[in-house]
């Protein structure tokens, strides 16, 4: 009887073939989930691609940002540094334009406000500023600084009642309550209300009574609400008005 080859038809049709093994079956992860992901691979590999898309796109945009900072960063102090006022403020304005949405923009914006203040242009210093505005988180520390210009310049457009309420909004920060008081009294007596005007001025004085001062101790500031105080309370007349903010 002659041996039959293991390679015979008759051997290789029973033979057993054992199971493909890939890797998902190397990694030994439970049957169900491996049965989701084949039945699922198609939209698998799409969420994967689109997920290293949004990966990467995220990483230029942000490589892109920071390029553009470094740029408006630059340009803004070149055009600072610029001795002709007009050229200066075609500068910044560009910055504040090309470099949108930038911090530097902000920076840009804040300043061509004072520029427009100081050229005594109140209703320019403000359209500046309120843009800075609507662009500013509350809780950024440049708010204050902003508050008050905006509140000098409604001011000196005698824009009273707007005026008293973002100076209001500064009574509790630190550092402004000395400057925004007399602000505020004199604004009481540019409206004819001596009341208001002495009760703002008392707090003032108030306030400043511990304050470390040369000479004879006591600061220009508080000699001049001390006058005004003695004059309201004899029955004075209110001033006329004058320029006395600064931004």
């Amino acid at each position: 009887m002659t041996d039959q080859s293991a390679f015979s038809k008759k051997n290789i049709e029973n033979a057993v073939i054992p199971p493909k093994h890939d890797l998902l079956d190397e990694l030994h992860l439970p049957p169900v989930l491996v049965t989701f992901i084949r039945q699922n691979a198609r939209m698998l590999q799409v969420v994967a691609i689109s997920l290293v898309v949004v990966i990467l796109a995220w990483i230029f945009y942000d490589q892109y940002s920071a390029k553009q900072r470094q740029a408006a960063a630059a340009n803004f102090a070149a055009a600072l540094q610029l001795p002709d006022q007009t050229e200066r403020v075609q500068a910044i304005e560009k910055v504040a334009e090309d470099y949108s949405g930038t911090p530097t923009a902000i920076w840009a914006e804040l300043e061509l406000g004072h520029l427009a203040f100081q050229a005594e242009d109140y209703d320019q210093a403000l359209t500046r500023y309120d843009r800075v505005l609507d662009d500013l988180d509350t809780d950024n520390p440049v708010m204050p600084l902003l508050r008050l210009s905006i509140a000098q310049s409604l001011e000196f457009t005698r824009e009273y009642e707007k005026a008293l309420t973002h100076y209001n909004r500064l009574i509790d920060e630190p550092g402004y309550a000395a400057e925004v008081y007399p602000a505020m009294g004199r604004i009481y007596e540019m409206q004819g209300d001596t009341a208001k005007a002495v009760a703002i001025y008392e707090k003032y004085l108030a306030l400043s009574e511990e304050e470390p001062v040369a000479g004879d101790g006591r600061n220009a500031t508080r000699l001049l609400i001390e006058d005004k105080l003695t004059r309201l309370k004899e029955g004075g007349e209110a001033p006329s008005e004058e320029k006395e903010a600064t931004p």
